[in-house]
């Protein structure tokens, strides 16, 4: 990554905006004739240079950012980690072990805990960036965070203990999202049975319907769309037992919804989408636990627009499916930073770009422009994208498509950006 490109996501600036941007400021300079392609501002953002721009480029370039355009187009930092590498598989498969054994002594031994207010405020803080920022690193320190809750727990306060296993269990919840999401299923599943542990000992359901909805979505999304509408029946038992919902039910819908669709049973997948709907009305404005804490676990509008697109699209509606996608990349753009998941945001425009490829009236040039953010930001790149990229490969790969330049650049592109996903190794 590129000084220059760090520059331009900290302002959340889009291409086009920073080619318009860079134009504004060359008139500014009373440099005339300067023109800018995208193509060529991609040079500039992935360094795929030979030699520094046009001198008056170079003052352009300068007087925007603020730096000398030698800094600003070479290398800034280390590579994101390889989520598929020794070191992050040791990583997330020795959490794991230690998450589950301390599980199995805490499902034997009555303990209780130490509530502290720093520790309320770390979880939350690490819930809002696990949906912005880059995984591994959260990843570290939310085990941090585990790891100080186990130590708390271990010399327990009886009259703390379901607030920190509340905490704890939250956290491991968070942990089991992040390891489907590099690839680590088993550690997962492991993370997950330990987030139910404390669900319970904190006798609290709701966070039990939420960490059964995790173990949903990654069976949805791993192609077990009949165990995942097992498991989500599971978590309709536990949030019946709630009496402020906020988000979750809107999630678990949502989740039902895309698994009834991936079956191809259509009535059942229609009615999903209604329950969303109607989940959505009738916990509009209300917060529950969860949605106090924030972050991951708050199913927000755009979140929300990107389910139903894929639920529409496996359904054939391939223009509702067009309309939630660009809805949901639309309110990630202009949304709150804090709130742009850049794994879904990339999700989204998956689901655009299959929507415009299989439309009755292909639109390949759309589904390129929607794939492209896709193979500009690789710290993005998750588990879950090995599906969906799969499904716009057959989908270009048909007959009637087979001999268009734009489709045959895409299936390149797809080829390359599949073995990544896939080597996020599942344990």
């Amino acid at each position: 990554m590129t000084l220059l490109r760090k520059l331009v996501d900290q302002r959340r600036l889009t291409r086009e905006e920073t080619r318009r941007l860079l134009l504004r400021r060359a008139q500014e300079l009373g440099i005339h004739g300067f023109t800018l392609e995208l193509r060529q501002l991609d040079r500039w953002l992935r360094g795929h240079i030979k030699g520094l721009p046009h001198p008056a480029a170079c003052r352009v370039l300068e007087a925007e950012f603020n730096h000398p355009v030698e800094r600003l187009l070479e290398p800034d930092g280390p590579p994101p980690p390889d989520s598929s590498s020794p070191e992050v598989a040791q990583l997330i498969t020795a959490a794991a072990q230690r998450s589950a054994s301390w599980g199995r002594w805490a499902d034997s031994l009555g303990v209780g805990e130490l509530a502290l207010e720093g520790l309320r405020l770390r979880l939350a803080k690490l819930a809002s960036d696990y949906v912005h920022s880059p995984m591994v690193p959260v990843v570290r320190e939310l085990i941090t965070l585990r790891d100080d809750l186990f130590e708390v727990l271990a010399q327990p306060d009886p009259s703390q203990a379901r607030e920190l296993y509340f905490l704890a269990g939250a956290t491991c919840g968070i942990i089991a999202h992040a390891s489907g999401n590099l690839g680590y299923s088993t550690a997962a599943l492991d993370q997950a049975q330990t987030a139910m542990i404390c669900a319970r000992k904190a006798e609290h359901p709701l966070l039990a319907a939420w960490v059964t909805g995790v173990r949903a979505l990654q069976c949805e999304w791993g192609g077990r769309p009949a165990e995942s509408l097992d498991l989500l029946a599971r978590a309709a038992v536990h949030t019946s037992q709630v009496t402020v919902l906020g988000t979750t039910p809107v999630w678990l819908c949502a989740i039902q919804a895309r698994a009834y669709a991936r079956l191809g049973n259509q009535a059942a997948a229609k009615e999903a989408v209604d329950r969303v709907h109607r989940a959505r009305e009738q916990t509009y404005g209300r917060q529950d636990d969860l949605d106090r804490i924030g972050g991951i676990f708050t199913f927000d509008i755009a979140k929300q627009a990107y389910y139903l697109a894929t639920t529409h699209r496996r359904l054939g509606q391939t223009d509702h499916a067009a309309h939630h996608a660009a809805s949901a990349i639309h309110d990630y753009e202009h949304g709150p930073a804090a709130e742009r998941s850049y794994g879904d945001e990339a999700l989204a425009g998956i689901e655009l770009s299959i929507a415009r490829t299989v439309a009755p009236r292909p639109d390949l040039d759309g589904a390129a422009e929607a794939l492209r953010p896709i193979t500009e930001r690789p710290a993005a790149r998750i588990a879950a994208m090995s599906g969906p990229l799969q499904e716009l490969l057959t989908a270009l790969s048909k007959p009637h498509l087979r001999g268009s330049i734009v489709g045959a650049r895409m299936r390149e592109e797809i080829n390359q950006l599949l073995p990544e996903c896939r080597r996020q190794k599942a344990s």
